[in-house]
C-alpha cells in the first residue's frame, strides 16, 4: 500500500467538491482505483463495493470523488496489516457450497443496480451439529 501514491488535489480544488474533474485528475482517479482494485480482489474484499462505485462514477466525478478515493486508500493502509484466513478442511471431508446475493436498486450514479454474491465452502450442517453436542 505505501507504493500507492493519493491523488494530489490542491487547496484551491479541495474547496469547491462539486467542481468537475479534469482528464489529469480521471487519469490518476483510474491509476488509484486500479492499484487498489488488485488487493481488493484477493485479500481486501471490504473494499471491493467502495471501489467499484467509484469506478462507475468516473466518467461523471468531480473533487468529491477524488476525495473519496483518497479516504479508501488511506482505509486499505490503515487495515493493510490485517490477514484474511483461509482455514483448511480434511481430505474427504463432506463439505457444503453456501452463497448469499444481494441487490441494491439504483444506487450507482448512472442508476444503475449493482449486485454481488458471496459463495464460501464449509463444513457439512450434519459435521457441524455432531460437533456441538
Amino acid at each position: 500500500m505505501k507504493q500507492i501514491d493519493p491523488i494530489e488535489i490542491s487547496a484551491a480544488r479541495r474547496r469547491d467538491k462539486s467542481a468537475k474533474t479534469t482528464d489529469r485528475e480521471k487519469s490518476a482517479l483510474r491509476a488509484l482505483l486500479g492499484a487498489l482494485l488488485w488487493p481488493a480482489n484477493l485479500t481486501m474484499p471490504k473494499l471491493s463495493a467502495a471501489i467499484s462505485q467509484l469506478q462507475t462514477a468516473i466518467p461523471t466525478s468531480t473533487v468529491a470523488t477524488l476525495l473519496e478515493a483518497n479516504k479508501w486508500l488511506a482505509k486499505a493502509r490503515a487495515d493493510e496489516h490485517q490477514t484474511l484466513i483461509i482455514h483448511a478442511f480434511k481430505p474427504g471431508e463432506e463439505l457444503v457450497v453456501l452463497e448469499w446475493t444481494d441487490a441494491s436498486w439504483a444506487n450507482r450514479v448512472d442508476l444503475a443496480i449493482t449486485g454481488a454474491s458471496c459463495r464460501a465452502w464449509h463444513r457439512s450442517p450434519s459435521r457441524m451439529e455432531q460437533r456441538s453436542r
